[in-house]
């Protein structure tokens, strides 16, 4: 027999195939009440903007927040062309999800710009939109540079010390809603989820350090002394892998939000509500903890929050007093995550669990 290893064969970079359809037949996709996509088509969609931010945007750019507002306006048009997203928080999401895709694609080439054996090598690595030899050279110095390499080390180090996730494309979202499915409840702990995201098709942990933490988190979850999945600061995913960062929430993922980042129009209105219209916030999670007092807005599904329609069985509420300040917001936002970060500003909250003066109480 022979012995010669065969080179597994990897998975190359994914093509945009094609963009536009006719108006009456653009995709519809399905979103959930935090406003990330969950249905079959949303996998669809993010296979269709890591090759489109991928195409029309250089890796030369350094940051994707710095992205030119032209090129902004033209990946929107170009998702727009295919599926039916019409809404700012949803242009919101689409280009932050497709900003994360492209990072990923250029760190990926970049682990390629360093293991090319030589010059020829590289250059074969360079992307069609990187029109410029020039340009192309001195990002690949750039990265090949001790100032890079240092900030690549440290990274690398900090991924050590993560697990892996293995949800592929499906995302929390998405993970979640098959749960639901499969065991029919109405709501998820964001520990099921987590755990379901780092395991293998099998049901194995993907690794060893997977495995010790998912057989802690279980642990810590039969405590009954540790604090409810309101405390979403001190709960056992928190106290065993440690805060979460930059308005991302395991096992929520991203975009988890339906605000846009703007936060000015309502509050010039709310400000004037009378406080009479006082009202209660009940923790949306399943408890009948009051989690917050404020002042009733709207109900009205077109009622805006910053921007964003709040949609049915939903309220706009004003929130003034955190009662519990590390319970989650039932849609957060890029600088809000917990109700004690929404203290002075208006939020949208399931209906039912709103409790006013002239409501019964739930």
């Amino acid at each position: 027999m022979d012995s010669t290893t065969v080179p597994k064969k990897k998975r190359g970079p994914t093509k945009m195939k094609t963009i536009a359809l006719n108006g009456d037949n653009r995709i519809e996709i399905k979103f959930n009440d935090k406003g990330q996509p969950i249905d079959k088509e949303s996998i669809k969609l993010s296979s269709f903007l890591g090759p489109l931010g991928r195409e029309i945007v250089p890796f030369t750019i350094p940051n994707w927040r710095k992205l030119p507002s032209d090129m902004r306006e033209k990946l929107w048009k170009c998702v727009q062309a295919r599926y039916k997203l019409d809404q700012e928080w949803q242009k919101h999401y689409v280009l932050k999800e497709m900003g994360a895709l492209w990072r990923t694609s250029k760190s990926r080439l970049v682990s390629n710009i360093k293991m090319a054996k030589n010059e020829d090598e590289r250059m074969a690595l360079k992307p069609d939109n990187i029109k410029s030899i020039s340009e192309w050279k001195k990002f690949v110095e750039e990265k090949l540079g001790p100032r890079f390499k240092g900030k690549s080390e440290e990274m690398k180090n900090r991924r050590k010390k993560q697990t892996s996730y293995t949800g592929g494309r499906r995302g929390y979202a998405r993970i979640t809603e098959d749960i639901k499915k499969k065991t029919g409840k109405q709501v998820v702990s964001r520990v099921e989820v987590w755990i379901e995201a780092h395991k293998k098709k099998n049901g194995e942990p993907i690794n060893t350090k997977t495995a010790e933490a998912i057989e802690k988190l279980q642990q810590m979850g039969n405590d009954s002394s540790l604090p409810t999945p309101t405390n979403l600061r001190e709960d056992v995913i928190t106290k065993l892998l440690g805060p979460d960062k930059g308005g991302h929430v395991r096992g929520l993922g991203r975009g988890g939000q339906r605000q846009t980042v703007e936060e000015s129009e309502d509050v010039s209105i709310v400000k004037t509500i009378p406080h009479k219209t006082k009202c209660k916030l009940l923790d949306w999670s399943g408890s009948t903890e009051v989690v917050a007092e404020g002042r009733f807005s709207s109900d009205d599904p077109k009622a805006l929050v910053h921007h964003v329609p709040i949609g049915p069985n939903a309220m706009r509420v004003w929130i003034d007093i955190a009662k519990v300040p590390n319970a989650f917001l039932w849609r957060s936002a890029s600088k809000m995550v917990f109700v004690e970060d929404a203290v002075g500003s208006t939020v949208a909250w399931p209906s039912d669990k709103v409790v006013l003066p002239f409501r019964k109480q739930f």
